[in-house]
């Protein structure tokens, strides 16, 4: 019964989150966006060299952090769903990103 109220709450947690980011973008519109812009800037001299390595460099940094935010949201549904234990959410999702983007 606990496991169950838990799942519904982990659920309704999840709907609540997915509603509110409908209008987020994904890791990838959020690096292209930005990247357009930090380029323009250096275009327009607005900003130094050193400035848009490091600018670029945690642009990169946010994508990877939204992208494994959207794995571990994958990965939390199937747990809600009942296909992942709740224990292995994080190390599945976390060994899930290695995989792809870390070759």
């Amino acid at each position: 019964m606990i496991i169950q109220a838990v799942k519904f709450f982990g659920l309704l947690l999840n709907n609540i989150i997915t509603k509110l980011m409908e209008n987020k973008q994904t890791a990838v519109e959020y690096a292209e966006y930005e990247l357009i812009k930090l380029n323009s800037a250096l275009g327009n001299m607005e900003i130094t060299p050193l400035q848009y390595l490091d600018k670029k460099i945690s642009i990169w940094d946010e994508a990877r952090r939204m992208q494994t935010e959207q794995i571990k949201k994958g990965f939390f549904q199937g747990w809600i769903n009942g296909d992942i234990k709740e224990d292995l959410v994080d190390s599945y999702s976390e060994k899930y990103y290695k995989d792809m983007y870390e070759k």
